[in-house]
C-alpha cells in the first residue's frame, strides 16, 4: 500500500469513527492532520467573540496559550486574508511573523502550512501544521490539508446548525408544548432534534432520549420507510406536504404535515411534524365509504322501500336478479315482483312490522318472464328516536348459492387434501418417527416373549398404517415420485389384503405363478394400491364372497399403452355388485364415488401411483356379476428383498455420525438409537450448523463417518443445499437424506442430488441402523 492509499485509509477510518459532538470530530481530524503531515504540532484556531482560539489541538506544549488577541498570528492571517489556496511559510524566524506571532519565537518554528476552514461564504478558522524545521510540502501534503480542512467545515457547519435549531427549539417549544397533537422535529439524515409532550408520551420515552437519534430507532421500518420519504422530499422541494396515516401499533390514524425549517440564509435545516389525530373522523368517513361500496358489490341485492312497500333505494345486484335497472325499480311497490302478493301483503308486510324482521323463500318474477326462488331477509329500519322509517331486504338468488356452496365444497375438499398431504404430513411423519423409535428403545428393554412386547410390536405395526395413511393423501395431491426397491409383489399383495379384509366375511384366494419375477416399487404406495383394490371389492360384496388375486409373468410387445418389456400381470376380481357403463369411465376421477360415506380418493390413488410407477391399470365390470382390476407393473431382475425394515432388530455398529434435523424429538430419539447401537452421535438443527461441526471434524482426527440431514428445514438451510457444500469439503462423504415429505423428487432420485442413501420418516430403530451399516459397509447404497 502506497503513501496516498494509506493517508486515505486513515481518512476514512476518521470519519467512521465520528461522534455526534462537532468538537470531538474536530479534534479527530487536526490529530489525524498533525500525524499524516509528520508534524510538530497540528491546530485549528477560530475566530470566536473577537478572540483566536484553538478548538483542535495536537501535540501541544504544556506551556501553550490556547486563547490570544488575533492580531500578528499567522492563523489570523490566514483566515482575514481570505485566501483559498494552502498557505506555506517558510523560514518562519526570519519572516515578519518572529515579532507578531508569540509562537514562533517561543518554540523555534521554521515552518507553517495552514489552510482556511470557511463556514457559509466566510472564512471562520484556520487550520495548520508547524514544524521546527525546515519542510517543504508536497502536492499530495497540500491536498491532505486541503481535504482535512473542508471535513473540519462540514462540522463547523453542522455545529452552527445544532446551535440554530437549538435556539428555534427554544423559540417555539412553548407553543409546541401547549397543542393537544404531537409535534416532533427531524434534521438531517432524521435525526430527532426535538419532540413535544404528547409525542413523548404516546411513544413512552422520557425528555431528552430522543435526542441524537434517529427516527428509525422509535417507529417500525415501514413507518420508518413511510415517513422518511415524505421527509426527503420535503428536504429536497422545500414544499409543505400533508399525509393520512395509520399506526399499526394501536391502529388510530393521523393526519401528518411535515413544513420545512430554514436558517437565516434560507437553507432548509429540519422539518417539523405535526400528527393530528383524526381517527374519529377517518372513522366516520371510512364507515360511510365502505357501507357504499360494500352494498353496491354485495352479491345479494340490497332493496329498502318505505313502510307501504315502495322501492326507494336497489343496489346493482337486484338489477341481475330481477333483470331491472335500479332506475327501473324506484317508485314500484315490491308486490309487483311477487308471484304471490297476497301473501307477502297479508303476512311479510304485518309480521315484519310487529316482530321487526322476516326471512323465508319467495317466489318472484323476472322481468324476461319466468319465476325463481329467492331467499329474502327483511328488517324494520328505525331513527335515531326509535320510530320505523323503512324495510331493508336482502334478496338472494337460491339457485345460484346452491351451485356455489357445491363449488365451495368441493374447493373445500381440495385444500383440506393440500394441507393434510402438505403441511401436516412432515410434521405427521417427524412425530411417527419419534414414536418408532421409542418404541423400538423400548423393545431393546424388554422380554420377546414377554405381553409387553407384544404390545410394543402392535403399536409399532399400528404407527406404520399411520404413515401410509399419510403417503396416501400425499401420493394423490402431489404425485409423489415413488422411492423404489426391489421387492416381490406375492408379499405386498398378501399383506395389504390381509389387512384390508380384517374381519370381514369376504375371503382372498390366491394364484401366483411360480418364479414370479421381481418388481422395482415403492413399497408403501404398493400397499395403498392394493388395500384400496380390495377394500372396493370387500365393499362390494357386502353379503361375502370371494376375490381372486391371480399374477403372472407377462412379455409385451410394441403398439400398446406400455413400452415393450418384461411385466408383472395382476388381476384382481370381485363377485360384486358390478359397475355401470355410466360411472366406469369416471372411477378414477378425483373425487368421484358411487358410495355414501366414499371420499372418492382410493382409485385416484390407485392409478396416480400405478402411472407414477411406470404401469398401467384398466377395469371391466359387469353390473351384478362383478369388477375386475387388471395392473401392469414393469419386472426387474434385481433380486427382491423380504426384509421389512420396520420389523428388523437394530445392527450394531461403529463410527461417527452427525445427525442434522430441525426436529429435537427426531434428534433425540434417533441419537439415542444409533448411541445404544454403537455409534457416536453429534447433533445440528440445520445445514448450517451441519456443515460447521463436518468442517470442524475434517480437520481434527475424529472426522464423522457418516452424516444424515433432514431434506428441508424450515426457515433455515436444508439437506439438499447443504451437501454441496459438504461435497466441496470432502468428496466422499457418506451422506443419508430423511424427510418427512417422502413424496419429493429429491428422495426417489438421491443420488443424483449428492446423497448415498435415503430414509424415509417414519422411520424405525432397524430401518435406521440397516441405512448406516450398509452406507458404512460401501461408499454408494444401491438401494437394492
Amino acid at each position: 500500500m502506497n503513501k496516498a492509499e494509506e493517508r486515505l485509509r486513515k481518512l476514512n477510518e476518521c470519519f467512521l469513527d465520528f461522534g455526534s459532538d462537532p468538537i470531538v470530530n474536530v479534534n479527530k481530524l487536526v490529530a489525524l492532520c498533525g500525524e499524516l503531515m509528520e508534524a510538530d504540532c497540528a491546530l485549528y484556531n477560530r475566530l470566536d467573540k473577537g478572540m483566536l482560539c484553538s478548538w483542535g489541538q495536537w501535540n501541544v506544549p504544556l506551556d501553550y496559550k490556547p486563547v490570544d488577541k488575533p492580531e500578528g498570528h499567522i492563523c489570523y492571517d490566514v483566515i482575514t486574508l481570505k485566501r483559498d489556496d494552502v498557505v506555506f511559510i517558510p523560514n518562519l524566524l526570519e519572516s515578519r511573523y518572529a515579532q507578531t506571532d508569540p509562537g514562533v519565537q517561543q518554540y523555534k518554528l521554521k515552518t507553517y502550512i495552514g489552510k482556511a476552514v470557511r463556514l457559509g461564504n466566510e472564512n471562520c478558522g484556520s487550520l495548520c501544521v508547524v514544524y521546527q524545521k525546515d519542510f517543504i510540502p508536497s502536492v499530495d501534503d497540500r491536498k491532505l490539508i486541503s481535504a482535512i480542512a473542508s471535513a473540519i467545515g462540514v462540522e463547523e457547519k453542522r455545529r452552527q446548525a445544532e446551535e440554530n435549531l437549538r435556539q428555534a427549539e427554544e423559540k417555539y417549544r412553548s407553543l409546541m408544548e401547549s397543542t393537544e397533537d404531537s409535534i416532533y422535529v427531524v434534521g438531517i439524515q432524521h435525526i430527532c432534534l426535538f419532540m413535544n409532550k404528547q409525542y413523548l408520551s404516546k411513544l413512552g420515552l422520557s425528555e431528552g432520549a430522543f435526542l441524537g437519534r434517529t427516527y428509525s430507532e422509535f417507529h417500525s421500518p415501514e413507518e420508518t420507510k413511510e415517513f422518511t420519504e415524505m421527509a426527503d422530499s420535503v428536504f429536497k422541494t422545500g414544499k409543505s406536504l400533508q399525509h393520512e396515516h395509520r399506526d399499526n401499533k394501536d391502529g388510530r390514524y393521523y393526519l401528518w404535515t411535515l413544513s420545512p425549517i430554514r436558517n437565516g440564509n434560507g437553507a432548509i435545516e429540519a422539518v417539523t411534524v405535526i400528527s393530528k389525530d383524526i381517527t374519529y373522523l377517518k372513522r366516520i368517513e371510512e364507515e360511510l365509504r365502505l357501507f357504499s361500496a360494500a352494498v353496491e358489490a354485495a352479491p345479494d341485492g340490497v332493496q329498502i322501500t318505505d313502510l307501504s312497500g315502495k322501492i326507494i333505494y336497489s343496489n346493482k345486484a337486484v338489477q341481475k336478479i330481477y333483470g331491472f335497472f335500479p332506475e327501473e325499480l324506484y317508485g314500484r311497490h315490491v308486490n309487483e315482483m311477487n308471484v304471490d302478493p297476497e301473501f307477502a301483503r297479508k303476512v311479510i308486510i304485518p309480521y315484519i312490522r310487529d316482530a321487526g324482521e322476516w326471512s323465508g323463500e319467495l317466489a318472484v318474477k323476472h322481468k324476461e318472464g319466468g319465476s325463481f326462488t329467492i331467499w329474502l331477509t327483511c328488517a324494520l329500519v328505525k331513527n335515531d328516536a326509535g320510530q320505523p322509517i323503512a324495510i331493508l331486504g336482502i334478496i338472494r338468488d337460491l339457485t345460484r348459492a346452491k351451485e356455489m356452496e357445491q363449488e365451495l365444497r368441493r374447493i373445500h375438499k381440495l385444500e383440506s387434501v393440500g394441507v393434510l398431504a402438505g403441511g401436516i404430513a412432515h410434521d405427521f411423519n417427524n412425530l411417527l418417527t419419534g414414536i418408532l423409535g421409542s418404541i423400538d428403545l423400548s423393545k431393546m428393554h424388554v422380554d420377546k416373549e414377554s405381553r409387553t412386547y407384544r404390545r410394543l410390536e402392535e403399536a409399532e405395526r399400528a404407527t406404520m398404517r399411520a404413515a401410509e395413511l399419510t403417503q396416501q393423501l400425499l401420493t394423490f395431491s402431489r404425485g409423489g415420485a415413488p422411492i423404489k426397491r426391489a421387492a416381490s409383489v406375492v408379499e405386498i399383495i398378501k399383506e395389504s389384503a390381509r389387512f384390508a379384509l380384517s374381519g370381514s366375511n369376504v375371503k382372498c384366494v390366491y394364484q401366483f405363478a411360480d418364479n414370479l419375477w421381481s418388481v422395482e416399487v415403492d413399497e408403501g404406495q404398493m400397499h395403498q394400491v392394493f388395500h384400496n383394490l380390495v377394500i372396493n371389492a370387500d365393499q362390494a360384496m357386502p353379503e361375502g364372497g370371494i376375490i381372486t388375486v391371480n399374477a403372472n409373468n407377462a412379455v409385451l410387445g410394441v403398439g400398446g399403452p406400455l413400452q415393450a418389456g418384461k411385466y408383472i400381470m395382476i388381476v384382481i376380481e370381485d363377485q360384486g355388485t358390478g359397475i355401470s357403463e355410466e360411472h366406469i369411465q369416471k372411477i378414477f376421477d378425483p373425487y368421484f364415488t358411487t358410495k355414501e360415506k366414499g371420499r372418492g380418493l382410493g382409485l385416484a390413488v390407485v392409478y396416480s401411483i400405478i402411472k407414477n410407477h411406470g404401469g398401467h391399470i384398466t377395469v371391466r365390470s359387469k353390473v351384478g356379476v362383478g369388477t375386475t382390476f387388471t395392473l401392469y407393473l414393469p419386472a426387474t431382475e434385481k433380486p427382491s428383498s423380504e426384509e421389512k425394515a420396520s420389523k428388523e432388530e437394530p445392527i450394531v455398529g461403529g463410527g461417527r455420525i452427525l445427525l442434522m434435523d430441525d426436529e429435537k424429538v427426531v434428534r433425540d430419539i434417533a441419537g439415542e438409537i444409533l448411541k445404544v447401537t454403537g455409534y457416536e452421535v453429534e447433533f445440528a438443527k440445520d445445514g448450517q450448523e451441519a456443515i460447521e461441526l463436518y468442517r470442524k471434524a475434517e480437520k481434527s482426527t475424529r472426522p464423522f463417518d457418516v452424516v444424515i440431514m433432514d431434506l428441508t428445514v424450515p426457515g433455515g438451510m436444508g439437506g439438499k443445499e447443504a451437501i454441496k457444500t459438504l461435497r466441496e469439503i470432502n468428496p466422499s462423504v457418506k451422506a443419508v437424506v430423511s424427510s418427512g415429505y417422502a413424496n419429493d423428487p429429491i428422495m426417489a432420485n438421491f443420488r443424483d442430488y449428492g446423497f448415498d442413501a435415503v430414509i424415509p420418516k417414519p422411520y424405525s430403530g432397524g430401518d435406521l441402523s440397516r441405512i448406516v451399516h450398509k452406507v458404512l459397509g460401501r461408499a454408494i447404497f444401491k438401494g437394492d
